[in-house]
């Protein structure tokens, strides 16, 4: 049976490594790791010893849990449970707390929702978030410890222009999901996201488009309609009111430690939320 020790180093190791299951199971293989062999083994997968690094390799060796290097799923319950919202289920009337109900009545009401002429709020239709849940997601102490987790697996410097002594974000590759739904963890996921200095950062929204996949270069024009699309899309979650995130945090009287995030432009943390 694997102790807690091993877990947590393996762990650790598969955060770091992007998930290279040789890299995991090269560590599991060693019987004996110490803080020296766990530092040199990093230094062969091009891990850099920064200051975060360093903390988590000597938390794990001593048989407790990484503060940085976890799983996105873990950074995703965080979230959740700091603004006390259950994860999601695949639909309300089979929550088991609640008790089931028959197929045909989850048939019936998925279907008068996508017949009716209310309506629906276009982000919760793709899962993804909305301009504001954008913001607080990029203000949260969640994002911020995932940030550093990143810069210091590019070894703080822009994967773009290689320069390391500017100022450094956080890119997504693709866009940010909504708090409720099932991918939110991927958020936190650190194959997707990308160090990027501010420079290059703001070079690459001007000069792309993005949609659900992600961003891709785009001539004037398209970047131009999308932008425009943007805006309806804005407009029409404003007028729905069917966002359940601005239902709770927004609409509705608000906590201050939420809203202080809001702000038209780009958020105080790492990321751009457009």
């Amino acid at each position: 049976m694997m102790s807690n020790r091993n877990a947590h180093i393996q762990n650790f190791v598969s955060v770091a490594t992007g998930g290279d299951s040789g890299a995991i199971d090269q560590v599991s293989l060693e019987h004996n790791v110490t803080l020296g062999s766990l530092k040199d083994f990093l230094y062969r997968q091009g891990i850099p010893q920064t200051e975060v690094v360093q903390e988590d390799m000597r938390r794990v060796v001593n048989g407790r849990p990484a503060r940085y290097f976890v799983h996105a799923h873990e950074m995703a319950r965080r979230f959740r449970s700091r603004l006390d919202i259950p994860p999601p289920t695949e639909h309300p009337a089979l929550d088991f707390d609640r008790g089931l109900v028959p197929t045909s009545e989850i048939v019936d009401d998925i279907l008068e929702r996508l017949n009716t002429d209310e309506p629906q709020d276009p982000y919760e239709l793709d899962g993804h978030a909305c301009r504001n849940q954008q913001q607080v997601f990029y203000d949260s102490p969640e994002w911020q410890v995932r940030a550093k987790v990143v810069r210091s697996m590019d070894g703080l410097e822009c994967r773009s222009c290689r320069r390391g002594n500017r100022e450094l974000q956080v890119h997504h590759i693709q866009p940010i999901f909504s708090v409720h739904s099932k991918k939110f963890y991927k958020n936190f996921d650190v194959t997707r996201m990308r160090t990027l200095c501010k420079s290059c950062h703001m070079d690459l929204h001007k000069g792309a488009v993005k949609d659900a996949n992600g961003f891709h270069s785009a001539p004037p024009d398209e970047r131009q309609d999308a932008q425009a699309q943007r805006e309806r899309r804005r407009t029409q979650h404003d007028k729905a009111r069917e966002c359940v995130w601005c239902q709770r945090f927004v609409w509705a009287e608000t906590p201050e430690w939420i809203t202080d995030g809001m702000t038209e432009g780009v958020p105080s943390g790492d990321g751009m939320p457009f």
